[in-house]
């Protein structure tokens, strides 16, 4: 089976591993006492048992370290660290800084591993040396742990389109040692940016697999879309190779942001960004003027319109 075979979503992968690679795992974690212990959970329960869980302790506020001392009192696996709050990158570097694994990943403080991940993600990478970094598929879950819908990722080539690498991951060490931090100034899409520099020097494959459960709630990070669009866009723009590669990404998102606004009925938000989208693609000014009008409409109190259609009623209906 070629490595090509792993972008094929129909292709279930499993083959026999042994446990002589050690695997960390680092979980940053940020006022989430009453999430985290699943997340833990996940980990410890692994059919892989030679792990480490790095749990940084970003400055939380609430019963965090707690839930985190019980853990790390009865199973030495786990290793605790407490910093001050400096955002999800840092504490991510000062976790990684503190793995002394083989193979490394991180997993969010909301989501979680199924059992047979890590071994399955460990299986890979020791059958397939040429291979930097693997990823899975994920199934999407709400904060009531109901499933949303699966969520195939695809080929490593769609990072050049957006962040499709959903949490279930891992990496040698020697592709750590090579990229680097994460870089603090981006706020939502660290993770995209870390990714994208694996992919520049590394091969990357996709194992066809659901192996994690990624949450979506109103505490996600995700959850502010608009922000993390604006904020993808300056990524891409940061690693565009020229300045026509750099129109056409602004082009695509403010195009993007603003249909999305307008198909949620917001069409003030949805003229403001196909406006955006006309410089970079003139085409848009069909949009905006569309979005411009109902938004104006929308604003006419009901009682005026209802004046009017009686008086169109009245005078104009044959």
């Amino acid at each position: 089976m070629s490595d090509n075979d792993f972008n094929n979503t129909s292709t279930v992968y499993e083959r026999p591993y042994d446990e002589s690679i050690l695997v960390s795992i680092v979980i940053p974690s940020y006022n989430r006492a009453h999430m985290l212990s699943t997340a833990i959970e996940a980990c410890l329960t692994q059919t892989y048992k030679n792990i480490e869980v790095i749990v940084v302790n970003d400055g939380s506020t609430d019963n965090t370290l707690d839930v985190l001392n019980k853990y790390a009192d009865t199973d030495q696996r786990v290793k605790v660290f407490n910093k001050e709050n400096e955002g999800i990158a840092d504490t991510l570097n000062y976790g990684f800084e503190r793995t002394v694994g083989e193979y490394v990943t991180w997993t969010s403080d909301d989501n979680y591993y199924y059992p047979e991940a890590i071994g399955s993600l460990v299986g890979f990478l020791k059958t397939h040396p040429n291979i930097g970094m693997v990823y899975s598929d994920v199934r999407n879950i709400d904060a009531e742990d109901k499933p949303i819908g699966i969520v195939n990722a695809g080929g490593p080539e769609l990072l050049e389109t957006y962040c499709h690498i959903h949490g279930c991951h891992l990496y040698r060490r020697e592709v750590m040692k090579k990229v680097g931090k994460y870089r603090r100034e981006w706020v939502r899409c660290q993770d995209h940016d870390y990714y994208i520099r694996i992919y520049k020097d590394f091969k990357i494959a996709h194992l066809p697999k659901v192996l994690y459960d990624y949450r979506w709630h109103e505490e996600s990070m995700s959850g502010d879309h608009e922000s993390h669009v604006l904020e993808e866009a300056r990524l891409f723009e940061f690693h565009a190779k020229n300045r026509i590669e750099k129109r056409k990404i602004w082009a695509k998102k403010f195009g993007y942001l603003g249909c999305w606004f307008e198909i949620r009925w917001r069409f003030w938000k949805a003229f403001y960004y196909y406006s955006r989208a006309v410089p970079y693609e003139p085409g848009r000014i069909r949009d905006a003027i569309r979005a411009f009008f109902i938004a104006v409409y929308n604003s006419i109190p009901e009682r005026v319109k209802e004046t009017w259609r009686g008086l169109k009623k009245r005078f104009f209906t044959p």
